[in-house]
């Protein structure tokens, strides 16, 4: 039988290629991680090399392009990407949608995208089975969102609201964690609290997540900007990669700052790239599965008379005491003190806005529900039949 001509897919190519279908760049050291880390190099060059010729049959064209970069010492810097023959292999063996490669980006956008890639590859050799197993059975799933994320913020020098959008370096869905991280590279390049407010820009993406994360979508406040993207139920996270350790720890120290009270509505942190490699690691490599206990004898069932006194019920007892009860009483109070008073200011400037603001409905019942529960459960202070309550 004549050989067959032409590239010949294994399924270590096809690994490959649905990896660049997320990753798109790779460079030979990264593909040989990925392809054969046990083998010679020479074998992950031979076989980038073959790679970048047609397929077997008429028509196909090659699966990879070879680009060509050089460092700033000039010396050459090759990297892969995929063709669009590649694409149309990789799209149904990626762990995540594939993602569109641009043209003539510039060394820089490169070294950027890498870097994320370190990432992506040690949370892929964390996670599967074996170097030839599909990508598709990852226990995450690996985003490049050609679409940014859109929302809206209110402009305090135009008294109205204005779009607004985010692009993540990359959104990591941990499917069996139910979490959703959003990756931002930390460039390093500006303060975080600098002179020039244009420079500003970790801290003004993170005030973006915020209220990306946690202002309403829609006038009747029952979805987020993010639940509305992302309806799933997925805990959001934004993981800022920084370069340096001493920059990694500016940033956290501007989070537990201002990251305050909304630690229940999303989560935020700082780490740099080998401390999120070693962190996302562990939440996508298979558990170990324990030892099979050996068989036991089937004991003989225990007389009445030996069981033992059954458990109280599950739950946690709280005892109130005249001090606890006014602290519970002053705090409610404040609140409710507070919320009308923001009502009536809101009110009172929506009848002089130029923008005719109308402010939504609040939650009237829901707050009065929230408070007969303090009230008649918690304090035990029940309203009398003339609608008071005993202080």
């Amino acid at each position: 039988m004549p050989r067959q001509k032409g590239m010949v897919l294994t399924e270590r190519d096809r690994a490959l290629l649905g990896y660049l279908g997320v990753a798109r760049y790779v460079t030979a050291a990264q593909a040989h991680r990925l392809l054969a880390p046990g083998h010679d190099k020479a074998v992950t060059s031979r076989r980038l090399a073959r790679l970048c010729e047609d397929g077997p049959t008429p028509g196909d064209g090659a699966y990879l392009c070879r680009l060509e970069y050089r460092r700033a010492n000039s010396l050459p810097y090759p990297v892969w990407t995929l063709t669009p023959h590649g694409r149309t292999v990789a799209e149904p063996v990626a762990p995540g949608p594939v993602a569109a490669v641009q043209a003539g980006v510039t060394m820089a956008f490169i070294s950027r995208v890498l870097a994320m890639n370190e990432l992506l590859i040690a949370l892929v050799v964390a996670g599967r089975r074996s170097e030839a197993a599909p990508l598709t059975d990852l226990p995450f799933r690996w985003r490049v969102g050609d679409e940014p994320l859109r929302f809206e913020v209110y402009d305090r020098v135009q008294y109205g609201v204005r779009p607004a959008i985010l692009r993540p370096a990359a959104v990591i869905d941990l499917t069996a964690a139910r979490r959703r991280i959003f990756l931002e590279p930390e460039l390093g390049t500006a303060s975080l609290a600098p002179t020039d407010p244009r420079q500003g820009h970790v801290r003004r993406r993170l005030e973006r997540y915020s209220t990306y994360f946690i202002s309403f979508a829609d006038r009747d406040m029952k979805r987020t900007w993010y639940t509305a993207a992302f309806p799933d139920g997925f805990a959001p996270e934004v993981l800022v990669v920084a370069t340096t350790e001493a920059r990694r720890a500016k940033v956290e120290a501007y989070l537990r700052e201002h990251h305050k009270g909304a630690e229940d509505r999303y989560g935020a942190r700082s780490l740099t790239l080998a401390g999120a490699v070693a962190a996302l690691a562990r939440l996508v490599a298979p558990a170990a599965q324990p030892a099979r206990p050996p068989p036991q004898p089937i004991a003989p069932a225990p007389s009445p008379a030996q069981l033992p006194p059954p458990l109280p019920p599950r739950g946690r007892t709280v005892v109130i005491d005249e001090a606890m009860a006014a602290r519970i009483k002053r705090g409610l109070s404040v609140f409710v003190e507070t919320y009308n008073s923001i009502r009536r200011e809101t009110s009172a400037h929506s009848k002089t806005c130029p923008t005719h603001f109308k402010p939504a409905p609040g939650p009237v019942g829901e707050l009065n529900a929230f408070n007969d529960l303090v009230w008649d459960v918690i304090l035990g202070s029940p309203r009398s039949h003339s609608g008071e309550r005993k202080s």
